[in-house]
């Protein structure tokens, strides 16, 4: 009988200053411009805080059986304040000024009971000599809470006027253009069953060992999601805005207000501002989703240096999302999916393998995405809207594999892979939309082809005094593709005759870099890590008719950690993100090149426009361990 437990508390903060958030529209297959439609100055600030514990029991009554029961919590919170101002050109505001005070609160119970068993011929000590059983299950329940008590918006504008002996400042509140001041109280619960059973059968065949795996597995998700909104209605002729949010939800400005209006001195109450309930129907769902699935696989040794691994999985789905707005569609997942796999495995040399396989995978839409809820990060920003009739993605791997082993701890890999994407779920821009808005959607086919090579190698072949130093890395080069829907192609090239009929997968990168020095001396105690990581531009948000795809840019994020031992205790010095490159999202438009009286002259030109940039700085941080043993 054993246990372990761990106690957890961490406490961060984050913020950016000068942050870019814009808005562009494409509405004329001439323009050699985009409109800029929204054109914001970013601050932000959070703080996140965690609280996590871990509880793990093992016991083990006989030689060949073992149980364990788990027990982990995750208590978080974030608090985030965001200021946004600038300007709206399409509604020909130029000083506007929206804010976002949020406060989330998330929990997580899980509760695992495993077990590991053997059954065949035991030896004198009891133990198995000669397995014909093997079984491993487990069993866990878990609970998810969030909590958003009161997310606020507040939006305005202002202009200055010049005059003595000082500048004069009328603050607006146009209800016309956006929203009035809201609250956002927000719930949502997750209860969650795992059941998974493993068994397997040695096989004997030959004098190379095989063996027969089979098994099941049971999941049951609920989920309950409630959003109430609450805007406050006043007359701005008795409460007018003067530039301070705290001070216009005074007492003197919410509620009754006392008003003499009668010559004899009565005083009659009246309303000055009330809160209303604005809840919107849809924003709530019911989600469900129930998968039972069964497997079965065969290891077997082909010839002496070739081996097979393969089988099938079924997975059967039953899945909806019932909307609190009862005129809203439902979504529904009814599948029966056969998911196949096949793997050689050829031995060339003791310490070096050539792999080859095949399998089919799927991806789900989680609830969030096929239920018909709408978000939106702040007032006038991009709204975010579910998709009821989102279908699921399935995915045909292929791949081949060479791999070298020169010595423990070292690999040399090479290897070659393609995909073929049925229906991939992606992030689209909603078109014929007044503002900005993107929802989930299906596509129907996209392909990816790509390479990747790994290594991981000591450098004590260098001499003497590289033994302690170590290179790691991989380098990934990936070609992907998705068709374009004919009747969303033909939309957007009303405004956008030069847009191909295929884009890149969403959220891939054309290469993704990675690269690890480092050195550890277990003598002196001494280590150091030296590790960096880019990846190429990848699309972020899918453009249609109204806007050009949004691609995230490449940065180099670069950490270093240096530890060293003293006796038992151990200091840690870390730096993360030391080169501080900008967070930076882009939309390219691509036109037809005219001259003056607006005909073709050949050729097209090209313009990049920033849809969002920010920085997050660098982190640094100091630990010291003690090593009571």
């Amino acid at each position: 009988l054993g246990f372990i437990a761990t106690l957890s508390y961490r406490s961060n903060y984050d913020h950016f200053v000068d942050g870019i958030e814009r808005r562009f529209k494409n509405t004329d297959s001439t323009a050699t411009t985009l409109n800029n439609e929204l054109n914001l100055r970013s601050n932000e600030s959070s703080r996140n805080v965690l609280l996590g514990g871990l509880v793990k029991l093992s016991f083990k009554p006989r030689t060949n059986h073992k149980f364990g029961l788990n027990y982990m919590l995750n208590r978080s919170g974030e608090s985030r304040a965001n200021d946004l101002f600038g300007s709206i050109p399409e509604q020909n505001i130029d000083n506007y000024e929206t804010r976002v005070l949020a406060y989330t609160e998330r929990s997580l119970d899980v509760v695992q009971l495993q077990g590991e068993h053997a059954f065949g011929s035991k030896n004198a000590e009891g133990a198995i000599e000669k397995p014909v059983l093997k079984a491993n299950w487990i069993a866990s329940y878990s609970e998810s809470r969030q909590d958003e008590p009161d997310l606020r918006f507040f939006s305005n504008e202002f202009n200055i006027f010049e005059r003595e002996p000082q500048p004069d400042t009328i603050y607006t509140l146009d209800l016309s253009v956006y929203a009035e001041p809201s609250r956002f109280f927000r719930e949502l619960a997750e209860d969650n069953l795992d059941i998974k059973l493993n068994f397997e059968v040695p096989l004997n065949l030959s004098e190379r060992p095989g063996s027969f795996k089979f098994g099941g597995a049971y999941t049951q998700k609920e989920r309950d999601f409630i959003e109430r909104r609450f805007t406050l209605d006043t007359d701005l002729r008795r409460a007018p805005y003067e530039g301070d949010p705290a001070a216009w939800f005074t007492d003197e400005n919410i509620g009754i207000a006392e008003i003499d209006t009668l010559s004899n001195g009565a005083i009659i109450p009246r309303f000055n501002g009330i809160y209303q309930e604005r809840t919107v129907q849809s924003n709530s769902y019911v989600g469900e989703q129930e998968i039972v699935a069964a497997y079965g696989m065969f290891e077997l040794p082909l010839t002496e240096k070739l081996k097979f691994i393969g089988g099938a999985r079924l997975e059967i789905t039953d899945a909806s999302v019932v909307s609190g707005n009862p005129n809203d569609p439902e979504g529904i997942l009814d599948l029966q999916d056969v998911l196949p796999s096949a793997n050689f495995i050829y031995e060339v040399l003791d310490n070096m393998n050539l792999r080859a396989g095949y399998s089919r995978t799927l991806a789900r839409p989680n609830f969030r995405e096929f239920s018909s809820l709408r978000t939106f990060p702040f007032e006038r920003g991009n709204e975010t809207v579910g998709n009821p009739n989102l279908e699921r993605t399935l995915i045909d791997n292929f791949d081949v594999r060479w791999e070298w082993y020169p010595q423990p701890r070292e690999i040399i890999s090479v290897s070659v892979f393609y995909k073929d994407f049925e229906n991939p779920i992606e992030k689209v821009i909603i078109p014929a939309q007044q503002n900005l808005a993107f929802r989930f959607g299906n596509v129907p086919t996209g392909r990816a082809l790509g390479a990747e090579f790994e290594v991981r190698k000591s450098l004590s072949f260098l001499g003497d005094f590289f033994s302690n130093f170590e290179i790691g890395g991989n380098l990934s080069i990936l070609d992907s593709e998705v068709d374009i829907n004919e009747e969303e192609l033909e939309l957007i090239r009303t405004v956008d005759p030069t847009r191909p009929s295929t884009r890149p997968i969403f959220g891939q990168s054309p290469y993704v870099v990675n690269g690890e020095l480092l050195y550890n001396d277990p003598v002196k105690g001494s280590q150091v890590s030296i590790s960096y990581n880019i990846f190429g531009e990848r699309i972020v948000l899918v453009g249609g008719q109204s806007a050009p795809d949004v691609y995230e840019q490449p940065r180099g994020l670069l950490n270093v950690s240096i530890a060293q031992r003293f006796g038992p205790f151990q200091v840690r010095l870390s730096g993360r993100n030391l080169l501080n490159p900008d967070f930076e999202k882009i939309q390219t438009h691509e036109f037809l090149n005219r001259d003056a009286n607006g005909n073709r002259t050949g050729g097209t030109s090209e313009r990049e426009y920033v849809f969002q940039r920010f920085t997050r700085g660098s982190t640094y941080s100091l630990s010291v361990a003690y090593n009571f043993n």
